[in-house]
Protein backbone atom coordinates (compact mmCIF):
# COMPACT_ATOMS: atom_id res chain seq x y z
CA UNK A 1 0.00 0.00 0.00
CA UNK A 2 1.00 3.42 -0.01
CA UNK A 3 0.76 5.96 2.02
CA UNK A 4 1.03 9.93 1.87
CA UNK A 5 0.65 13.53 4.65
CA UNK A 6 0.07 15.81 3.59
CA UNK A 7 0.58 19.36 5.06
CA UNK A 8 0.06 22.70 4.58
CA UNK A 9 2.05 25.15 5.59
CA UNK A 10 1.05 28.37 7.95
CA UNK A 11 1.53 30.48 4.29
CA UNK A 12 -0.49 28.21 2.51
CA UNK A 13 1.55 26.17 0.21
CA UNK A 14 1.30 22.69 0.21
CA UNK A 15 3.69 19.67 1.10
CA UNK A 16 3.19 15.50 0.06
CA UNK A 17 5.53 13.06 1.92
CA UNK A 18 4.68 9.74 -0.05
CA UNK A 19 5.45 6.81 2.52
CA UNK A 20 5.53 3.07 2.41
CA UNK A 21 3.48 1.83 5.29
CA UNK A 22 0.96 3.39 8.17
CA UNK A 23 3.30 3.62 10.75
CA UNK A 24 5.69 5.18 8.87
CA UNK A 25 2.70 7.85 7.89
CA UNK A 26 1.63 8.17 11.61
CA UNK A 27 5.19 9.01 12.91
CA UNK A 28 5.51 11.74 10.56
CA UNK A 29 2.21 13.41 10.57
CA UNK A 30 2.81 13.45 14.22
CA UNK A 31 6.45 14.77 13.79
CA UNK A 32 5.02 17.24 11.34
CA UNK A 33 2.38 18.18 14.09
CA UNK A 34 5.05 18.89 16.79
CA UNK A 35 6.83 21.73 14.50
CA UNK A 36 4.18 24.35 14.61
CA UNK A 37 5.03 25.25 11.21
CA UNK A 38 1.84 23.29 9.41
CA UNK A 39 -1.89 24.08 9.93
CA UNK A 40 -3.33 21.07 8.33
CA UNK A 41 -2.18 17.70 8.39
CA UNK A 42 -3.51 14.72 6.64
CA UNK A 43 -2.83 11.18 5.85
CA UNK A 44 -3.95 9.64 2.65
CA UNK A 45 -4.48 6.05 1.48
CA UNK A 46 -3.50 5.00 -2.20
CA UNK A 47 -7.08 3.26 -2.94
CA UNK A 48 -6.84 2.68 -6.76
CA UNK A 49 -5.04 3.79 -9.95
CA UNK A 50 -6.30 3.41 -13.63
CA UNK A 51 -4.03 4.51 -15.93
CA UNK A 52 -2.25 7.70 -14.81
CA UNK A 53 -5.67 8.49 -13.10
CA UNK A 54 -4.97 7.84 -8.94
CA UNK A 55 -7.30 7.55 -6.41
CA UNK A 56 -6.55 8.78 -2.93
CA UNK A 57 -8.23 8.35 0.36
CA UNK A 58 -7.80 10.81 3.38
CA UNK A 59 -8.10 8.22 6.63
CA UNK A 60 -9.40 9.45 9.79
CA UNK A 61 -8.20 8.16 13.06
CA UNK A 62 -10.75 6.59 15.25
CA UNK A 63 -9.95 7.29 19.31
CA UNK A 64 -10.86 4.20 21.50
Amino acid sequence: MQFAVVATTNEGYMKKYPLQSLPEARNTRDFLEETGEYRGIAIYQLQGQTGPLKEWVELEEISA
